[in-house]
């Protein structure tokens, strides 16, 4: 059967399936689980999974489907189609689900009940901002305190801690304790809306500490453990996670242990990256417009109003405010990651505007842009005239009307009166809208044309991965337009560094078929194929499938292009003269096959003979042999040492041995340990949850080590 027609044959069946899980037919459901079991005997449980044809967790009605899905399931192993393996890996997602899909239904219950919700609606979600905005502020002097020894951080710990206390307790885990927080304030303020969108706002009551109050941690440990439980089951749907009963609660464990580790890797240093990012535009090139001096001088103007009342933003020169907002790090980053990371694609997808106002990508980018000063200025107004930590807490956030705000974003971009009130409107945060997060749209609606001004929301937020947002909702979708430009940056710098190589190859087979190889490098007498992929940032498990995916379609792309060598070398040979390749191809030990994406995921991994990395790594080879290392001599750094990277002379062998085992995964690899921990257990529940979860035991050395050139920044 040819690949169209399986593809025609699973997708009906897979229509067959859902339209007898929705009657509850179990019959038909089983007639039709068979059918696409004959299609896809190995990948039918997964496909089920990815399609939600299978119940899902964390859907409303996953009790009334799941009777129909047993029986049907139960004439299917009665069938004897299913090997042992199959049949095992389909009983424990079932009890996944029936161990996951019970506990989300008992903290809706819970949620449903609780005292939190019997407040105005506004000083709810004034509670929600005052206690993010609070974190934010104590969470570096805890970082700075703690992160060296390493450890774990549990964010609600931070819930128990008086803001006039001495800190946060507890050990702290890297890159995640305060995102972890605004996912669980994200997923109030969304029940909230919900539950409540019928109801008036109210008036706020700034009074009402979200600190040593039972209600409010109640409603955040709830939250967090219901993203910690839809967290597990999307791993079980996209990675294969698949519970294992212990002593006193079901451990969910993934299929392959070096595969998580190496997640967990990836994760460390995506943030160690952006951490030297960060560090680049702060200590490089000349200062910003919005420097220290302008944001202080503007902050003498503002009064910080009293505990709730609304802040006359106007106050903020805008002649000021427009000069401040020209060459900020903001729009330099922004400009970098758009036109060096190859973005530009994912902006031209968004040329016909987003939202119901059609607000364009320029125009978010300017009022987005000033909206971050105007934040940087009311914190630092804040610094400057409060000092009682829990008027700071009462203050620290502040209503704006939407029209005054409109105004200034208006009279200090140049954008007109009404696309800068589209802009704020597209700013003002919905809960609505699918794939549209909380830091895409940091504006609290707490009132009538009112929003609340959370300073952290904003200046926190990444305008790139709101930028990836914002085309899955509103653009076309399609990520893999940044490819083209993509391969062609990698064969732009391999030539920079004397690599012979051209992109974008296509040979043609002996039935007249053509084959594309993204670049085809000839170099030293060793012929390397490279396959491109450029994803989307992974920030979920669906995400992480997604990348998956895209790397074993260039492996097997590049196993194709390997094993054709011998029918098409003429073909190549033709379509590559520059490359001066030799009569016939070389001998398969002088073949490199690499997959390169724009992921940290999968670098190192070695699979059928194909090298995974990023282009970072891919590039990171042709650095110095040698990168020096640092210790810290009271306030300066010394260079103590060397570390030797590579060979002094640059060859082919060399390289794919560096790509195989780079040293920015050797130097994190020791310090990451899969550990595991519990999630939260109601007391109703009958036993226990426990999932994977990882230690980072860096030191200052490793933040040090960072400096030197060992890691990802490339000259």
């Amino acid at each position: 059967m040819n690949q169209p027609d399986q593809d025609n044959n699973r997708n009906e069946a897979i229509k067959k399936i859902r339209s007898a899980a929705k009657v509850g037919d179990a019959a038909e459901l089983a007639a039709a689980l068979i059918e696409l079991i004959h299609l896809e005997p190995t990948a039918w449980l997964r496909i089920i999974l990815l399609d939600s044809v299978f119940p899902d967790a964390n859907s409303r009605d996953w009790t009334k489907r799941l009777p129909a899905f047993m029986k049907a399931l139960s004439q299917v192993a009665e069938s004897n189609l299913l090997p042992l393996d199959s049949l095992d890996a389909t009983m424990r997602t079932l009890v996944a689900l029936l161990d996951i899909g019970p506990r989300l239904q008992r903290i809706a219950k819970r949620l449903d009940g609780a005292r939190f919700f019997n407040r105005s609606k506004s000083t709810q979600i004034f509670r929600l901002a005052t206690w993010l905005e609070s974190q934010s502020a104590l969470l570096p002097d805890a970082v700075a305190k703690v992160a060296i020894s390493g450890g774990n951080y549990d964010p609600i710990a931070a819930l128990q801690t008086s803001i006039s206390g001495p800190g946060i307790t507890g050990g702290v885990a890297p890159v995640s304790s305060w995102e972890a927080m605004a996912d669980a304030a994200e997923l109030v303020l969304k029940y909230l809306i919900w539950r409540q969108q019928s109801n008036p706002f109210g008036a706020i009551d700034p009074l009402d500490s979200p600190y040593n109050s039972p209600d409010f941690t109640e409603i955040c440990k709830l939250s967090v453990a219901w993203q910690d439980l839809e967290g597990v089951w999307a791993d079980v749907k996209f990675n294969g996670w698949l519970p294992k009963q212990a002593k006193d609660a079901i451990v969910f464990l993934p299929p392959d242990q070096d595969d998580l580790h190496r997640r967990f890797v990836s994760l460390v240093r995506q943030g160690r990256f952006e951490a030297q990012e960060i560090a680049l535009w702060v200590n490089g090139g000349p200062p910003p417009s919005n420097d220290e001096w302008d944001i202080r001088k503007m902050a003498r103007a503002v009064h910080v109003p009293p505990p709730g009342a609304i802040w006359k933003c106007t106050e903020i020169s805008a002649e000021r405010l427009r000069q401040a907002s020209r060459d900020t790090f903001f729009l330099r980053v922004v400009q970098y990651e758009v036109e060096k990371r190859h973005y530009k694609p994912l902006v031209d997808n968004l040329a016909g505007g987003m939202g119901p106002n059609a607000v364009s990508w320029p125009e978010w980018l300017a009022a987005r842009n000033v909206l971050a000063i105007i934040c940087e200025v009311f914190r630092q107004a804040a610094q400057n005239q409060l000092h009682d930590p829990e008027e700071k807490r009462e203050r620290s956030v502040v209503p704006v009307r939407v029209a005054e705000l409109a105004s200034l974003v208006s009279a200090s971009t140049g954008l007109t009166l009404d696309r800068a009130q589209a802009c704020i409107d597209f700013m003002i945060f919905a809960g609505g809208q699918r794939g549209i997060g909380l830091f895409d749209q940091p504006l609290l609606p707490v009132g009538e044309n009112l929003v609340l001004l959370v300073p952290c929301l904003v200046m926190m937020a990444n305008a790139v991965y709101s930028l990836e947002n914002f085309v899955s909702a509103f653009g076309i979708g399609d990520f893999s337009q940044r490819g083209i430009p993509f391969e062609k940056s990698i064969a732009a710098d391999l030539k920079e560094h004397a690599v012979p190589c051209e992109a974008d190859v296509w040979a043609v087979m002996p039935d007249g078929n053509k084959m594309n190889y993204d670049t085809v490098c000839w170099w030293m007498g060793y012929l390397i194929l490279i396959e491109a992929k450029c994803v989307r940032t992974a920030f979920s498990s669906a995400d992480d499938f997604h990348t998956r995916s895209a790397v074993n379609e260039s492996i097997n792309q590049l196993i194709r292009r390997r094993d054709s060598l011998a029918v098409l070398w003429s073909s190549l040979r033709d379509a590559v003269p520059s490359l001066s390749l030799p009569g016939k191809p070389p001998n398969a030990d002088r073949v490199f096959c690499v997959s390169v994406t724009n992921s940290m995921r999968f670098t190192g991994l070695v699979q059928d003979g194909v090298i995974c990395t990023d282009d970072l790594c891919l590039m990171k080879y042709f650095d110095a042999p040698l990168s020096p290392v640092y210790k810290l001599d009271g306030a300066r750094l010394a260079v103590v040492g060397y570390v030797r990277n590579r060979a002094d002379i640059l060859n082919p062998p060399g390289w794919m041995e560096y790509l195989r085992h780079p040293p920015q995964i050797r130097s994190l690899e020791k310090e990451v340990k899969i550990a595991f921990r519990g999630v939260l257990r109601l007391p109703d529940d009958p036993n226990g949850l426990v999932v994977p979860t990882y230690t980072y035991s860096g030191s200052m050395n490793q933040v040090i080590e960072s400096l030197s050139g060992i890691m990802d920044r490339t000259k």
